[in-house]
């Protein structure tokens, strides 16, 4: 009981104080076709929104350690990365860094993954990616990093 009391008067000073839950960026994934041969590659554009007034940290990883966006598959996957087009990034300062220039992705940004499909994988097949990323609002807080799955369906014949 003391741990519900908790948690309700916990969200009711988040909300009264006008602090929000965790913006999510909106991802998803589209193939380059809906079918593709066995031994050959594919290409997988992962579309990610990043609300605004936000920023996330673009590749190469900053000086200061910050987690970047990242793609890759999940644990167990037979399919195999053969590249991925990480767009270029800006350099930005905001105020609430202070003098610190990051790296960044700001906006929607387009993130292609070829991808090569083995010889010995036929029929219906997702496609399953993963992006990592991390967060933070322009005024100098940060997000915890996150990881979402995404998946596309291919015919492989």
């Amino acid at each position: 009981m003391n741990r519900l009391l908790i948690a309700v008067f916990g969200a009711a000073f988040v909300a009264a104080r006008g602090f929000s839950p965790t913006p999510d960026v909106e991802a998803r994934v589209s193939l380059s076709a809906k079918s593709a041969k066995a031994g050959s590659t594919i290409t997988a554009t992962i579309t990610a929104k990043i609300p605004a007034n936000h920023h996330a940290y673009a590749p190469p990883m900053g000086k200061d350690g910050s987690p970047v966006v990242n793609v890759a598959l999940p644990k167990g996957s037979k399919l195999k990365i053969v590249n991925v087009s990480y767009p270029p990034g800006e350099y930005k300062k905001y105020q609430s860094f202070g003098d610190m220039v990051l790296h960044v992705y700001e906006g929607t940004i387009k993130i292609p993954v070829k991808i090569a499909i083995p010889k010995n994988i036929k029929g219906q097949t997702k496609i399953g990616l993963t992006l990592f990323y991390q967060i933070c609002d322009n005024a100098g807080s940060c997000y915890p990093p996150k990881t979402v799955a995404l998946t596309a369906d291919i015919k492989v014949g």
